[in-house]
């Protein structure tokens, strides 16, 4: 898992010009996937990152505070409706509103 802050409103091209900053998590998958398609990403796509967010709920603090745990560590994400990429603010082929997330153990499949 990894943090980046990407250039948002309104040109979408700097933040130390003055663009609004967009912070994102993105999962990087150890080999690419294929995802059943939606309006947005088609099922021949090959996936190789997905923005993950917390699903709503009232209190989403404690997957706030676990995304931040997680930066740099091999994750285990559970999540529903994913989506593909279909904005500016979406900075990952697919994203993944987040239900769950735990450090992974062990070694990650090759």
């Amino acid at each position: 898992m990894t943090h980046k802050v990407f250039p948002g409103a309104p040109n979408y091209q700097d933040v130390r010009k003055g663009d609004k900053p967009e912070p994102a998590y993105i999962l990087h998958l150890p080999k690419p996937i294929c995802v059943a398609g939606d309006a947005f990403i088609g099922p021949d796509k090959q996936i190789d990152r997905i923005q993950i967010f917390p699903a709503y709920q009232a209190d989403d603090r404690p997957l706030w505070a676990a995304l931040r745990a997680s930066v740099g560590k091999s994750v285990v994400v559970e999540g529903t409706e994913p989506f593909g990429a279909h904005t500016g603010h979406h900075h990952a082929p697919l994203l993944l509103p987040a239900t769950k997330i735990t450090v992974a153990t062990g070694r990650a499949p090759k």
